[in-house]
């Protein structure tokens, strides 16, 4: 299924869909991995909370090109960014909170328990036998 989204609610259609198109086009993407679809005065600040967390964990989503010093650096969203873009709506489902953190933390885990056992046998270290990650982690 195609990922399908509308800001025709959002209060400055133009600012979210020419001035800011790469802040808007971010945020469109990340709604599945935050699993939130729509953002409203009511879940604004979940919305924010989340996107705070996945920076936290995987790092800044997008990218910025200073002109000045014509280098490029990370860029993380704002509540300002959010807060403008109230009324976006996607085709995602609603996934609860507990769900969310589930999900991103057993990726986490797998992925770190997977990358020290790459470490080690780059360097010889270790049976070599990589074991069932995603069985072994209870979260």
């Amino acid at each position: 299924m195609s990922l399908t989204w509308d800001v025709s609610t959002c209060a400055d259609t133009e600012k979210v869909t020419d001035t800011e198109w790469g802040i808007t086009n971010t945020l469109i993407l990340m709604t599945m991995s935050i699993g939130m679809g729509q953002i409203t005065e009511k879940n604004a600040a979940e919305v924010y909370t989340r996107l705070r967390f996945l920076d936290r964990l995987y790092g800044p989503p997008m990218r910025s090109h200073n002109t000045e010093t014509d280098k490029w650096g990370e860029r993380s969203f704002t509540p300002q960014m959010v807060r403008d873009r109230i009324g976006l709506r996607c085709n995602v489902s609603l996934e609860t909170r507990a769900a969310f953190m589930r999900r991103h933390l057993k990726w986490f885990m797998v992925e770190g328990e997977r990358e020290y056992l790459n470490a080690e046998a780059a360097v010889g270290v270790g049976s070599g036998e990589e074991p069932a990650l995603e069985d072994d982690i209870a979260v």
